[in-house]
């Protein structure tokens, strides 16, 4: 419902509350395919970009993740 009103960010918040690595994942290649990503992460806090870089940064090296996290 979230994503069919365009609300982004609260679909990637949810995702990342939730902390389901799949969800996330799914979440983020969705938002990449409506070119909504970028939207979802604009306008955060430096601390809420931080925690999202640590979880890429956490996945990088998992290839069941890095086909996502790795552009």
């Amino acid at each position: 419902v979230l994503l069919k009103k365009f609300r982004y960010s609260e679909v990637i918040d949810l995702a990342f509350e939730l902390d389901r690595p799949e969800l996330i994942i799914t979440i983020i290649q969705e938002l990449e395919q409506r070119d909504g990503l970028i939207a979802a992460l604009k306008h955060r806090e430096p601390q809420d970009i931080a925690k999202i870089i640590a979880w890429v940064t956490e996945k990088v090296n998992n290839p069941k993740y890095s086909h996502v996290v790795i552009p």
